[in-house]
């Protein structure tokens, strides 16, 4: 699974992402900036297709949490309803990537590559994280991902902070991993009934190791996930990253020793049937730490 930005989005001048800055250009540039990343991520996917059919590896090209790469309301809408830049980016983006993919399939390649969306808001006015003291959104990536870019999509991943809830310490483990298993629940049911028979990966969960409870609330938050039919999952972040804020989330520690976590997930893998193997991790820009 690769996250995935583009060289067209990105100015130099301003050190930041052209749709988190449209006023900055006119009308023909924003079009011909448009059409640059269309070319640029059809390129892409025809050339991911080579390299799928090389090497018999399946690829899906996902963007990072759209709720919180667009955190302004307005990018996603206008006043009059129209497309906001970010909406008509995404667009743009991940139609380029569906004429590439079939470009290449066109030309005889065989390989397997697929669009994911990922998203982090399960409906409006959700709060996305408290723990940096984010106000509510009144948008859902989700909802709008579901109405607006369905014909583009193959899967929908789910970054899972929001379902991650810490507790008061003198909870016990077994009330902390409930609360998760059916935060966790709720969030499935909520994408069921948005979106009916879509495919749903969980592309970021994770839990800060070190407490009495991580193991089991991991644990439990990863079992909920696969019970309730999700085809994918990926742990937020293979190594600690010591700069962050918050960083006792990966598999292995900044020295290489594995963590918590990671013999965690090495012994969950060993559980799983070889038949259900594929679950990966990943390392994703930023990111958040759940409630």
């Amino acid at each position: 699974m690769l996250t995935v930005y583009d060289s067209a989005s990105y100015d130099t001048d301003i050190a930041n992402q052209r749709y988190r800055h449209r006023e900055r250009y006119s009308e023909e540039e924003w079009r011909l900036y448009l059409e640059a990343v269309f070319q640029e991520y059809s390129r892409f996917g025809k050339e991911l297709v080579v390299i799928s059919s090389q090497t018999g590896t399946k690829i899906v090209v996902s963007n990072w949490e759209a709720a919180n790469d667009a955190p302004k309301d307005q990018m996603w809408y206008l006043e009059g309803g129209q497309d906001g830049p970010y909406l008509e980016y995404l667009k743009s983006r991940l139609s380029g990537l569906r004429q590439g993919i079939a470009k290449g399939l066109e030309e005889g390649f065989k390989g397997r590559v697929e669009t994911a969306f990922e998203f982090t808001l399960l409906w409006e006015g959700m709060d996305p994280n408290p723990w940096d003291e984010i106000p509510p959104r009144t948008i859902s990536d989700f909802e709008i991902g579901v109405r607006e870019l369905k014909e583009f999509v193959d899967v929908w991943s789910y970054s899972s902070w929001a379902s991650v809830w810490y507790l008061e310490d003198t909870l016990t483990t077994e009330t902390m991993v409930e609360y998760n298993r059916q935060s966790m629940e709720t969030a499935f049911r909520r994408m069921r009934y948005v979106c009916g028979g879509c495919r749903i990966i969980v592309g970021e969960v994770g839990y800060l190791y070190g407490f009495p409870e991580s193991s089991a609330v991991l644990r439990a938050l990863i079992e909920t996930a696969l019970e309730q039919g999700a085809e994918k999952i990926f742990s937020w972040v293979l190594y600690d990253q010591p700069r962050e804020k918050w960083v006792e989330f990966g598999s292995f520690d900044e020295t290489g020793r594995l963590t918590e976590t990671g013999d965690l997930l090495r012994r969950m893998t060993q559980e799983i049937p070889k038949g259900r193997r594929g679950r990966g991790s990943r390392t994703a820009p930023g990111g958040g730490r759940g409630r």
